[in-house]
């Protein structure tokens, strides 16, 4: 599957972000069920001029770090890189949960040389791996 993520604005290829200037947002998939997770692929929003890293006319600016939080109470810390192409979280073991959260998402001081805001990060897919599970 080809994801398109080096824009906000072009239909259907849309992002979710918290315009890197709130602390407290967070992003939550409910399954309306429990399911058996065992990997998370988050894709951030790659919108770099051009796509490189640590470039100075970028838009966007990943999280460097986050936190998944599970409904069964458990929470695991991760690392985001500046990469355009999905990053593969795998879970120390498989869960069985009802949802899932993005939270803890830090704020970047760096700003976009031509007009001095800061820049924005965003996530354009979050794909949760697993299959039903036979908990009630």
């Amino acid at each position: 599957m080809n994801i398109t993520n080096a824009s906000h604005v072009s239909f259907p290829y849309q992002s979710w972000g918290c315009g890197n200037e709130k602390t407290d947002s967070e992003f939550s998939v409910l399954f309306g069920r429990y399911v058996e997770i065992d990997q998370i692929d988050i894709t951030l929003r790659a919108q770099w001029n051009p796509p490189q890293p640590n470039n100075a006319n970028d838009y966007d600016i990943n999280w460097s770090s986050a936190t998944l939080e599970f409904s069964d109470g458990t929470e695991l810390p991760i690392i985001l890189k500046k990469l355009a192409s999905p990053q593969t979280i795998k879970l120390p073991e498989k869960k069985i949960v009802s949802w899932v959260r993005l939270k803890d998402l830090p704020i970047s001081e760096e700003t976009i040389p031509v007009d001095g805001r800061r820049k924005f990060s965003a996530v354009t897919e979050f794909k949760v791996w697993g299959r039903e599970s036979s908990y009630e």
